[in-house]
């Protein structure tokens, strides 16, 4: 690139970092993060899975947002640290992939630009309700540690920002392992290509390799309860078996869309260089579906992983064939840019979020301050969303280990009805919550009363509530997408401590 170019290229770049991050300071936070957060700051204080964050998620969900709990034991407001966080990750993964650009593309190509505004977009301003959670920053860091793997396969591997992105992204792949598929496909191709069984001493392969003994060591010295109770009974005794949301449709579209923007990036005309790293992103595209659909729930925040290399490839596929059918590189760069820069600018506003400020003056807020001020609540859910976060704004802590009662509707053995029954009466006795929100008029199988009705420890610890009120919760308050919002209005039986 000609200094000028590259001037630009900063200019433009460092615009859409600033619109994307100050649009997103007011978005609320989201109710999985909070959460991860509030269990990362439990397990600092001696807490354990068992007892004080029981989810299906593996430790390294938890580990990784130490930094929010550090910053919220510092007292930082957890919704701000998690967006600290997230921006913080988002500038490194950015400074990163600008500097792991030149590897691909000879100094003369703008391509760069529409690889790193089109994954910008991806991570960003699509997925504001999710910044900072999980999927999400699997997402950050995916394509940086592609990057570099790519970069040791065309043997420019060994710079410090390769090597910065190998370091910073084992953690987030590892957290959720099916992405190591990706990584295991990119050493599969570098050893069919090199014909050499020393890829075991590559960086990337070191870094992975170390990053698993470690989370093994770290799983079995502060979470051997994951091992002896949570793997086996929630888990895999539970949760895996769930599928949810059309999952098999949901991964029939991702590949098919991925499959036939790989065929297209295979047959477009251009140089090589930007042609085989724009059948690269395609390839890994596809390869990202298998991830989504193995965890078989179908939830639109574990698409992100997939967005965050699909639009890249498809802005990159689209240039290809941009510059077939008009040889001037400018224009074509300039006309993916002004698309990015409408969508940047666009999307905000079409998927209509809640903010901070929605959740503090929400009714709901007003009535749990004014029934659990000083104490705790207890509000049932199938989700972290609006729960945990008002939590969050109203300072007031959810009366549970649970992240939700997402188990209720699947208990399908006396044992498990028991196991689940027990700690939730455990809760009881131990937060004492002053206020207990339980659904009015609820399926049999998501009654609590009913499911547990025959366990001891819980009738024993639900004789201290008395029924006092009910409650109406308006979903509109905090899911402002009105194509996405799940039914308006849920009626609630409030319970109070005798």
């Amino acid at each position: 690139m000609t200094r000028s170019n590259l001037a630009i290229f900063h200019a433009v770049t460092g615009f859409f970092l600033l619109f994307a991050l100050f649009s997103q300071a007011r978005v609320s936070v989201p109710g999985d993060m909070a959460w991860l957060g509030m269990a990362a700051e439990s397990f600092l204080s001696g807490g354990t899975m068992t007892r004080d964050f029981l989810d299906n998620n593996p430790p390294l969900c938890y580990l990784v947002y130490l930094p929010v709990a550090l910053m919220a034991r510092a007292g930082v407001p957890l919704w701000a640290a998690g967006f600290i966080y997230g921006a913080a990750l988002l500038l490194i993964a950015t400074f990163i992939m600008m500097r792991l650009l030149k590897v691909f593309l000879s100094p003369g190509h703008l391509a760069g630009y529409a690889i790193i505004w089109s994954w910008l977009l991806s991570v960003t301003v699509l997925w504001q309700i999710e910044f900072a959670n999980k999927d999400h920053l699997i997402a950050l860091m995916l394509l940086p540690f592609l990057m570099a793997q790519y970069a040791l396969t065309q043997g420019e591997g060994k710079s410090v920002s390769a090597r910065a992105a190998l370091v910073l992204g084992t953690p987030f792949i590892l957290m959720k392992p099916h992405y190591g598929l990706l990584c295991v496909l990119m050493l599969a191709h570098r050893f069919w290509r090199e014909r050499r069984f020393s890829i075991v001493f590559d960086f990337d392969f070191l870094c992975l390799a170390v990053g698993t003994v470690l989370y093994i060591a770290v799983t079995l010295i502060w979470f051997p309860d994951f091992i002896a109770e949570v793997l086996p009974a929630v888990s895999l005794g539970m949760y895996s078996t769930l599928v949810m949301n059309k999952v098999l449709v949901s991964f029939a579209a991702m590949a098919l869309f991925s499959g036939c923007l790989t065929v297209l990036a295979w047959l477009a005309e251009g140089s090589r260089e930007e042609r085989n790293f724009t059948v690269f992103l395609c390839l890994m595209a596809l390869a990202a579906a298998i991830p989504f659909v193995v965890q078989l729930k179908g939830f639109s925040l574990h698409m992100i992983p997939f967005f965050s290399l699909i639009v890249p490839a498809a802005a990159m596929t689209a240039l290809l064939y941009l510059k077939a059918a008009q040889s001037e590189n400018r224009r074509h760069v300039a006309l993916i840019a002004v698309i990015i820069a409408l969508l940047f600018l666009a999307l905000p506003r079409l998927l209509v979020v809640a903010t901070h400020g929605d959740y503090r003056k929400s009714e709901l807020a007003a009535y749990i301050s004014s029934h659990a001020e000083g104490s705790s609540f207890l509000m049932q859910s199938v989700s972290t969303n609006i729960v945990i976060p008002l939590s969050v704004y109203t300072g007031i802590p959810h009366a549970t280990r649970f992240s939700s009662f997402w188990f209720l509707g699947f208990l399908s053995s006396p044992e498990q009805v028991s196991y689940f029954a027990n700690m939730v009466a455990e809760d009881l006795d131990r937060f004492k919550p002053a206020m207990v929100a339980l659904y009015r008029d609820p399926a049999p199988g998501d009654d609590i009363r009913i499911v547990f009705a025959g366990n001891a420890s819980f009738a024993k610890a639900w004789e201290n509530y008395y029924k006092a009120d009910e409650m109406t919760l308006n979903s509109r308050e905090f899911y402002k997408r009105t194509f996405a919002a799940p039914p308006p209005y849920a009626v609630y039986d409030v319970y109070l401590r005798k």
